[in-house]
Order: C-alpha cells, then sequence, then structure tokens
C-alpha cells in the first residue's frame, strides 16, 4: 500500500470511529430519555392512585401539617376565657401510658382492617388540598378548628 492510500484509510478509520461514537452517544441519550420518560410516567401513575394507610399518614403530615402556620402572637387572640362561677380542675395530669397503649391498640385495628388496600385519597388530592387549606396563617381558634375539620374532612375514605 502507498502512503496516500495509508492515510486515506487512517482518516476514513477516524472517521468511522468518530461516526460509531456519535451513534452511541445519541444511543445513550435515547436510552436516558426513555428512562426519564417512563420514570416521570410512573411517578404520575403513582400520585394518580389511591394510597395505602401508611402512604396516605405520610402524604398528610407532610403535605397538610407541615404546611400548617400559626400567626405571629402580636396579632393572635390571647385565648384566655372568664371562669369566674364555673367549676374546672385545678390541674390536669397526664395519662400517658393510657393513651399510648389505646393509640396503639386502635392504630393496629385500624391497619388491620385496611391491609394492603389503597383505600385513601391520592397524594396529589392531599397535595392540592394542604396548599388551598395553608395558605393562610392561623390566628384564632376558629382559624384552626377551620383547618382541622377541613383536613380531616377533605380526606376521607373512598
Amino acid at each position: 500500500m502507498s502512503d496516500p492510500e495509508i492515510v486515506r484509510l487512517q482518516r476514513e478509520n477516524e472517521k468511522l470511529k468518530r461516526e460509531k461514537e456519535a451513534a452511541e452517544a445519541r444511543e445513550e441519550k435515547e436510552r436516558r430519555e426513555k428512562e426519564k420518560e417512563r420514570r416521570e410516567k410512573e411517578e404520575l401513575a403513582r400520585e394518580n392512585e389511591p394510597t395505602m394507610l401508611d402512604e396516605y399518614l405520610w402524604n398528610c403530615h407532610t403535605y397538610l401539617y407541615q404546611n400548617f402556620k400559626l400567626a405571629d402572637k402580636s396579632i393572635s387572640s390571647t385565648g384566655s376565657i372568664r371562669v369566674d362561677g364555673k367549676f374546672y380542675p385545678m390541674w390536669l395530669r397526664p395519662w400517658s401510658k393510657f393513651a399510648d397503649s389505646l393509640r396503639q391498640q386502635q392504630f393496629e385495628v385500624i391497619k388491620g382492617a385496611c391491609g394492603n388496600e389503597r383505600l385513601f385519597n391520592q397524594q396529589s388530592t392531599t397535595r392540592d388540598i394542604g396548599r388551598n387549606i395553608s395558605a393562610k396563617v392561623a390566628a384564632n381558634e376558629s382559624a384552626v378548628t377551620y383547618f382541622d375539620s377541613t383536613a380531616r374532612s377533605a380526606n376521607e375514605c373512598f
């Protein structure tokens, strides 16, 4: 082989290598895009399907109650109630052992009744409800009551 032919073949070889690398890069890019699309579809499907109890509780905690804000004390009501002429306890003692055991017992009953079925609102619904009801800060007891009742009634089981 002559030198010009060797040079030409080397150039062709380099060109083919570049084309092969470009084709591999395109294939890799397409594979990543398909994988991204698949993940997005799965995420969308997951957000729009009913949830199980543990997922639902996590969604409520994350999207409802972590976004709940109390107003600054300077603009909130004092909350003092006149007790003149009324009977009331002089002190309250916590009964935490009873409350803890009862709470756990009731939670086990609820978990047993729900099992692994998808009975609760989808993630997107809970997120939207949280966005709507936590837009305002709570400055008094009626605002807290509104938040609590709206959060509970809007998230009832199917």
